[in-house]
């Protein structure tokens, strides 16, 4: 997909930005907006969506939802367009293959003129009313390419002008089939992107974003604008930890429960048996089971041990329905506490309790089903000098309550999120005094700042340049040589490496034939070289061993010798993989799909396997395939299957080259078949995906940080 991500600012040299807005022409016809930044949320706030099994990656604008083809879909509520109202809807889209229906949105009931299901079929757009149906010419669809799709219905007769499909902003001729030309009798019912609902089927599969649902038929010229609309340019905050003043704790939670105040005394907190997931801001702790993990912060600078005012702000994600009231966030002691939060899931109101000498003040919030599967943000607060408690949700103010004169009395022990509690939190912020209306509306609308180690998945797109290898059956891994004037692809089958050279350096279209090959043992499945190509090391996943070879001409594969050293490593993982060393050789890492772990090495003779002893290794629940290193280290990216398609996941190291401090970043990059290698260029702003396609050939896709 090429992606070019264009921005505009909102300055009167830029313009008025308008993809934030679901009203965009100022008539209320917008009904919805779902831009697919990190969950199926409406930007009006009135019909949000549920997503479910949908990852969200880089998009045409801003982040887009990521369906698998199978399992991904998001629900959303009755949108009242029903019967033979004119609509229109609009999305960009970026399809995996073009094979079968793909449903992009959907709504009504599989019976004549009562369904509207605009579709993917093939590689030809459709739309569906049962009896009566509209199709584009055939391949008008490529895959890996972002389209932008509209269905524009004038309402009455479903005739042919009556219905309009537009492809990148051009009206498409459209040819009709079926009986039936009445008009659309809709029925208000099965709303949704992604699949087909009355039979739970024709799953999309490839990437979806900003998905605009009209209550009018909208003219060319208004197709026009949507097609050119672009990311609105925003200035990040969340490396910023006094964006709102006497932040005394800040924990990101993007892997770990790190204070990242920045200045001042630390308050680091504690995760205790927990999982780690796509964020609101890059990724978040994830409690899945109900009082068997929480993350601890202590009293905060005795600031929980006492009668104090304090501010919390946090988002929360949970779609529990259990009957049991769930605690979001606590400083429970029985007689005395501040703020203790937790969901009434009976309605998905929250409750907010404070409480002195066992004197207790209880406010509720006014928004109802905020267990909705969507992120929601939620400020608390205890105003001692004026005696109150306060709550906001979605930087809307929900309640306030009067707190008891008694003296706070007990013995405290521990301030905690998520003990009780299913589901997601993100990016909590304590302060030590009661911040304002304002300063809540600064929290909502603070703008996620990627990590700048290159590569970055989050700002990443496939830049259309592709290399079919033709190495044959089974490839398995992807390496350049130190200047990037040559690539080298591994054939499990036939347990080859193969060498071709590059006529512009770590630019795989100008690759040319093999130049050069060599034959290593049965159970090849990775390679690597030293830094100055004089060794060669294999991977064998059925001798559970790595070995290490000598090169007699740097880079040349055929000049290698017989192993001179090697290392088992069936002790810590029967099913050895993958495998990267430290520029400088003083370690090396493997990944086993047995235990889903990397394992890293410390190498006391640079690139000397026979000085190989164990250091750490981490573990990763949700398996793994391939994996490499940034330059620095302080980045990992792994590949994993999902179904029929590979998801690449980016992890930050909090210590360079330490395996151990590896955090999940929450960005995911999806591809079609198989990432059977990942490789960097040597400035990190490149990286080439491996993909095997049906187990006979192979192809290399670039993808770039902008």
């Amino acid at each position: 997909m090429i992606n070019s991500r264009l921005i505009k600012s909102n300055d009167s040299g830029g313009g008025v930005c308008t993809s934030d807005i679901t009203d965009i022409f100022e008539d209320s016809s917008g009904v919805a907006l779902y831009q697919l930044n990190w969950d199926g949320s409406d930007m009006s706030g009135n019909y949000n969506g549920v997503a479910t099994n949908v990852s969200f990656v880089n998009g045409h604008i801003d982040s887009a939802g990521s369906f698998n083809g199978s399992t991904s879909k998001i629900g959303l509520p009755v949108l009242n367009i029903s019967g033979s109202q004119p609509r229109t809807i609009s999305a960009w889209i970026n399809t995996s293959t073009n094979t079968g229906y793909q449903t992009i949105y959907t709504s009504g009931i599989n019976s004549d003129l009562q369904m509207f299901t605009f579709s993917i079929n093939g590689s030809l757009l459709e739309l569906e009313c049962v009896n009566a149906k509209f199709t584009t010419a055939s391949g008008i669809i490529t895959t890996n390419i972002w389209h932008h799709v509209s269905v524009v219905y004038n309402g009455g007769s479903l005739v042919l002008g009556n219905v309009l499909i537009y492809l990148n902003g051009v009206s498409q001729t459209l040819t009709k089939n079926g009986a039936l030309s009445g008009s659309a009798n809709t029925s208000n019912s099965n709303y949704a992107i992604g699949y087909w609902v009355p039979g739970n089927a024709s799953y999309f599969n490839g990437d979806i974003d900003q998905v605009r649902i009209f209550n009018k038929a909208i003219s060319a010229s208004e197709v026009s604008t949507l097609y050119a609309e672009a990311a609105c340019a925003k200035t990040c905050t969340t490396d910023t930890p006094q964006i709102v003043p006497d932040c005394i704790a800040y924990y990101k939670l993007d892997g770990n429960a790190t204070d990242s105040n920045g200045s001042g005394t630390l308050y680091d907190g504690t995760a205790t048996n927990v999982s780690w997931t796509q964020g609101r801001f890059g990724s978040a702790v994830q409690f899945t089971t109900i009082e068997s993990g929480a993350v601890t912060f202590g009293s905060v600078g005795g600031l929980f041990n006492a009668k104090s005012t304090i501010s919390v702000s946090l988002w929360f994600n949970s779609s529990q329905t259990d009957t049991t009231d769930l605690w979001v966030f606590n400083d429970y002691q029985s007689t005395s506490f501040n703020l203790v939060v937790y969901f009434d899931y009976t309605v998905g109101k929250l409750r907010l309790l404070s409480r002195y000498g066992g004197s207790t003040t209880t406010i509720d919030s006014v928004a109802t089903n905020l267990n909705d599967g969507n992120w929601h943000h939620l400020v608390i607060m205890t105003d001692i000098s004026n005696l109150k408690n306060r709550m906001y949700v979605d930087d809307s103010f929900q309640s306030e309550g009067t707190l008891s004169s008694n003296d706070y009395n007990g013995t405290f022990v521990n301030t905690s999120i998520g003990d009780n509690y299913t589901g997601s939190i993100d990016q909590v912020k304590i302060f030590d005094r009661a911040i304002t209306a304002a300063e809540v509306t600064t929290l909502y609308n603070e703008v996620y700042c990627k990590n700048n180690d290159h590569f970055n998945i989050y700002t990443s797109y496939d830049t259309g340049v592709s290399w079919n290898t033709n190495v044959g059956d089974n490839p398995q891994a992807i390496r350049f040589n130190n200047d990037g004037t040559a690539v080298y692809v591994l054939q499990f089958s036939n347990k080859r490496i193969s060498q071709f050279n590059l006529s512009t350096a770590y630019d795989i279209s100008t690759a040319s034939g093999s130049v050069n090959d060599n034959t290593f043992t049965t159970g090849i499945v990775s390679f690597f070289f030293n830094s100055n190509g004089t060794k060669l090391y294999t991977v064998d996943f059925y001798a559970d061993t790595i070995y290490e070879h000598n090169l007699s001409t740097a880079y040349l594969v055929s000049s290698a010798s017989s192993a001179v050293a090697s290392i088992g490593v069936s002790a810590k993982d029967n099913t050895p993989f993958d495998i990267f060393f430290k520029p400088d050789g003083s370690k090396m890492y493997f990944l086993g799909l047995q235990n889903k772990s990397i394992y890293e090495y410390n190498l006391s003779t640079l690139y000397s396997l026979s000085s190989a002893t164990f250091a750490n290794s981490y573990n990763f629940n949700d398996g793994g395939f391939k994996f490499t290193f940034n330059s620095t280290g302080t980045k990992f990216y792994k590949s994993t299957p999902v179904g029929t398609d590979y998801y690449i996941y980016e992890y930050y190291l909090d210590t360079a080259w330490d395996i151990s401090s590896s955090n999940f970043s929450g960005n995911i990059l999806q591809t079609s078949f198989g990432a059977n290698g990942l490789v960097l260029s040597n400035d990190d702003l490149a990286l080439i995906i491996l993909e095997r396609f049906n187990n006979n050939s192979a192809v290399a896709f670039e993808y770039l940080d902008e």
